[in-house]
């Protein structure tokens, strides 16, 4: 018998069996700003174990999206419709401090520029503490412990627990910041382009430990990216926005080798090749 070729019905399994453990999904999600509607309808899934790419141009609604799963829209902006559901919890029909035990417990986030995101006059070792002590009562000599856990598995030494964000490179306040994301072992964890500022060989160097961390503690992952080659080396599926809708989603093999859309087309174009000249991104498609 000639054996089966792996192709798009094992491409396809594979996804239906993914399907069965959805941890975060996304129906329908609008959000305004002023009269422009900045998200239009998103749906989106992540399961277990899986990272998920969100793929689009500045302004495209990509960070605001990962801002809505944590119910945390900056002033201005106002959620007309729409639902997420943390394993199958509406999240926008939780008391206040449901929300606040949430946060950092069973989602977390890496935003895209730590040295706003920390506290400039908090120790690295004590911002971490705060997101133990908000979470777990454990005595001081475990939260130290663990502490020296969480930075150890981000690749950072325990020398730096008293040491301050400014005092850091910022491949090292990446780090920090993802050390404090995944302190409580969150089901899911959203970075917003976590590479985007730093170095090419630093960026190869978080990209290999966020995809390590999370086939280790099999977090979903909504990775937020205007890259493909990013999306190339820690997706397993891909969702690209354009204007505040997705327009096109699917496991990254298939987008990668046959986009459908023009717009995706010309975003994989715009990843450099060597001897190629690039050409600027068109929005009019």
């Amino acid at each position: 018998m000639t054996p089966k070729l792996a192709g798009i019905d094992d491409n396809q399994k594979r996804a239906r069996s993914a399907m069965n453990d959805i941890i975060l999904k996304v129906e329908g999600l609008k959000v305004r700003i002023g009269e422009k509607f900045v998200i239009n309808g998103v749906d989106l899934e992540i399961a277990r174990g899986k990272v998920l790419a969100l793929v689009g141009e500045s302004g495209s609604g990509k960070t605001l999206t990962g801002l809505a799963a944590l119910d945390l829209l900056p002033e201005g902006s106002v959620r007309e419709g729409g639902a997420i559901f943390l394993r199958g919890r509406d999240i926008f029909s939780m008391e206040k401090e449901e929300k606040r035990k949430m946060r950092g417990k069973d989602i977390a986030m890496v935003f895209q520029e730590p040295f706003t995101a920390m506290n400039p006059v908090m120790s690295v070792g004590d911002q971490i503490r705060e997101v133990f002590d908000a979470h777990f009562d454990i005595s001081g000599n475990d939260t130290g412990r663990k502490i020296k856990e969480v930075l150890n598995s981000v690749r950072l030494p325990d020398s730096l627990i008293k040491s301050y964000p400014h005092e850091l490179s910022g491949g090292m306040r990446q780090r920090a910041m993802l050390a404090m994301a995944i302190a409580c072992s969150p089901d899911v964890l959203i970075l917003d382009e976590p590479t985007t500022a730093l170095d090419v060989s630093i960026q190869k160097e978080m990209l290999d430990l966020i995809r390590q961390l999370q086939e280790k503690k099999a977090f979903a992952a909504l990775f937020i990216t205007h890259d493909f080659s990013v999306v190339n080396m820690v997706a397993d599926n891909v969702a690209v926005m354009k204007e505040g809708r997705i327009i096109e989603c699917g496991l990254k093999e298939d987008v990668l080798r046959s986009p459908r859309e023009k717009y995706t087309k010309k975003l994989i174009g715009c990843v450099p090749r060597i001897g190629v000249k690039q050409r600027r991104l068109l929005t009019d498609v």
